[in-house]
């Protein structure tokens, strides 16, 4: 079973088939054989709602593969996951890689563009943020309506609350959009708790009262997600703060 090809380990359903294909890609001799598995695993996550398990289930055995050349097709979902799993260092290599590969090609250089916010969200830098969003818009597929709104007002707002400078531009062209569709918000109670939390620099209520008003970042008002890693940040939770950015901005479809 674990020789069989990829489409139909990935025909399996259900727990079985996830651990087919787990047990398959750490069976690989070869990381293009490893990659080409992980990357249909990670994108069959990612269709259940479940990229960030599937990252952090996948993260060790995507840093053991040697960014190369001819993976370079691997580079965003693998730098993906990685920043997801918050494996930082790793997934800049693979960032690096596609980087260097935009130089000359065109399709990697779009892989560049679309990982940016992602990484910038993951890793300060010191780079002009308004070309790193105009290159993203234009290599990411657009979203329809309210979706699309939705994922340029989280992607802002999670900027933001992490202390980026976002020009007013970006958020005036917000404007012209719908106001948004009705969003999950938490209980003014744990809004509360968590404020109190992070004002009495109590680390551990402070991260569990942020995770409980989160809920599910992809159902979550994109204010309320922007807050929450604003007072994670201001309590001094800096790689919580990034971690709970990332995760949003995946399940927002950044």
């Amino acid at each position: 079973e674990l020789a069989a090809p990829v489409a139909m380990l990935a025909a399996e359903k259900g727990t079985r088939g996830r651990a087919l294909m787990f047990r398959a890609a750490a069976a690989q001799q070869t990381p293009a054989a490893k990659a080409e598995i992980i990357a249909k695993a990670l994108s069959l996550a990612a269709d259940h709602g479940a990229f960030a398990a599937g990252a952090r289930l996948y993260a060790a055995d995507i840093a053991a593969i040697p960014p190369a050349a001819e993976l370079g097709w691997f580079a965003y979902p693998a730098a993906r996951a990685l920043l997801a799993a918050q494996s930082d260092a790793a997934a800049r290599l693979w960032l690096s890689l596609a980087r260097a590969q935009g130089l000359t090609d065109d399709g990697a250089a779009s892989v560049a563009a679309a990982l940016a916010p992602l990484a910038r969200l993951a890793m300060h830098d010191e780079q002009p943020l308004a070309p790193l969003l105009a290159a993203w818009r234009k290599a990411r597929s657009a979203l329809p309506g309210e979706a699309g709104i939705r994922r340029e007002q989280v992607l802002l707002g999670l900027l933001a609350a992490l202390g980026e400078k976002v020009p007013a531009e970006d958020w005036l062209a917000l404007l012209d959009g719908p106001a948004g569709g009705a969003a999950v918000m938490p209980r003014a109670a744990l809004r509360e708790l968590l404020q109190a939390a992070a004002e009495g620099r109590r680390l551990g209520e402070t991260v569990t009262f942020a995770l409980a008003c989160l809920g599910d970042p992809d159902k979550a008002d994109p204010a309320l997600l922007a807050w929450t890693v604003s007072v994670l940040r201001h309590a001094g939770l800096e790689a919580e703060a990034r971690a709970v950015a990332v995760e949003a901005a995946i399940a927002s479809g950044v």
